[in-house]
């Protein structure tokens, strides 16, 4: 009888035991994981993705446009719609793609649509262009070339809104980035202040004919050379990469030694107060917010230990690579934007050891009586809720025989 009781208690043990590895392995992971491929080269990195998962970014020195499903006449899976020597980096909800080309010795900034390359052009020299929202408003930042004594190239940051790139215009000194555009036109961007500092920028377009759309973003009234629709986000100096449709921005900004991820509340959200927030990263002396979702979403990557992470207002900063299967043999090392479902494109080490676009896709567990999923494989009792009653079920059947000969 002894034996028996202590067969009982082991049995127990080894029932909760497994009950663990099960709930543990069901929870672990949060996100699939697909390798993205290459156009033929060793490497590739993914820069954007839309709200219908449509991926676009650089593999070698070619830009790419890879494709959920076929679409602008053009097969699933990674494309190379562009030209030699390009970097695609932005895409919006209509499939428009920004990037650049090289053109001698410069970088010159291209709109892709529909398989027609337009080439935008720029203020004389090189350029670049970050960011595209949904219509076909364009911004990023031009290479000009001051004639004074001492002579110097600056940047300036530009508009591009119906075949018309315009001067952004800076703070107080010469030189302007713009990192993004939302669709309500708002611009966020680095820019030199009168005593050679810079700052984060934030522009608010104005709708001068009462149509309500956008149509100015730079107004000069006492000609002091600043635009007086630029704005000073935050007196540090950093980088503001995105924008959402709530006016909310992320970036990096060098707020102590090194530059923290930053997020920019323009109202009070997410229980946190209006203005700016940095973004800890656990044990990371540095990193850098890339995207922001309209949910509040927010991924970037840390410069040390944790590799890409997403922050939201429930759980904070996470590494991607916790939210992974252990077994897939990635390792997420920057994550670069992040759609409205929750889409995720970086670059990582595949399990095969080279750095790869990835895309990870949320795992959404079905809600309580969706007729479409089955229950949880751990709630066998079917309440939505995987707890003890569940695992009492499970233990009254532990070392239960189901063969035919058992009946």
């Amino acid at each position: 009888m002894m034996k028996l009781k202590n067969c009982y208690k082991l049995s127990i043990v080894g029932a909760t035991l497994l009950w663990l590895v099960v709930a543990r392995n069901l929870s672990a992971a949060q996100y699939t994981v697909t390798d993205l491929g290459t156009l033929g080269h060793m490497t590739s990195t993914a820069y954007g993705i839309n709200n219908l998962g449509e991926v676009i970014g650089e593999s070698g020195s070619l830009a790419f446009l890879w494709l959920p499903s076929p679409a602008y006449g053009l097969p699933a899976g990674m494309n190379w719609p562009i030209m030699y020597d390009s970097k695609a980096s932005a895409i919006n909800d209509t499939g428009q793609v920004v990037g650049t080309y090289d053109e001698g010795p410069w970088r010159m900034p291209f709109l892709w649509e529909n398989g027609v390359t337009t080439f935008l052009g720029t203020f004389g020299f090189g350029g670049e262009v970050n960011g595209i929202n949904n219509f076909e408003q364009m911004v990023g930042s031009c290479a000009l070339w001051d004639l004074a004594e001492p002579p110097e190239w600056y940047v300036r940051a530009f508009l591009w809104t119906r075949g018309v790139m315009i001067d952004l215009g800076t703070l107080g000194s010469k030189s302007s980035t713009a990192g993004a555009i939302n669709d309500s036109g708002q611009v966020v961007g680095s820019a030199g202040l009168a005593d050679n500092t810079s700052s984060l920028f934030l522009i608010t377009p104005e709708d001068t004919d009462g149509d309500n759309i956008s149509d100015l973003w730079y107004r000069d009234d006492d000609m002091d050379g600043k635009n007086d629709l630029m704005s000073e986000l935050y007196p540090v100096p950093g980088t503001a990469r995105d924008i959402n449709d709530l006016g909310q921005v992320v970036g990096e900004a060098c707020f102590y030694i090194h530059n923290s991820a930053f997020l920019w509340l323009p109202e009070p959200a997410y229980g946190l107060s209006a203005g700016m927030f940095v973004l800890g990263v656990p044990g990371q002396l540095g990193a850098t917010a890339h995207a922001i979702n309209y949910w509040g979403q927010v991924v970037g990557e840390g410069y040390h230990d944790i590799g890409a992470f997403i922050w939201d207002s429930l759980n904070g900063v996470r590494g991607l690579n916790d939210l992974i299967d252990s077994q897939s043999g990635w390792t997420l090392i920057s994550a670069k934007d992040i759609n409205d479902l929750g889409q995720i494109v970086g670059s990582g080490l595949n399990p095969q050891g080279i750095i790869h676009a990835f895309l990870l896709t949320p795992i959404h567990e079905p809600y309580c009586g969706d007729p479409d999923h089955l229950y949880s494989i751990a709630d066998l009792n079917q309440d939505c809720m995987v707890d003890w009653a569940d695992f009492s079920i499970f233990a009254s059947h532990w070392l239960e025989c189901t063969a035919p000969e058992c009946d």
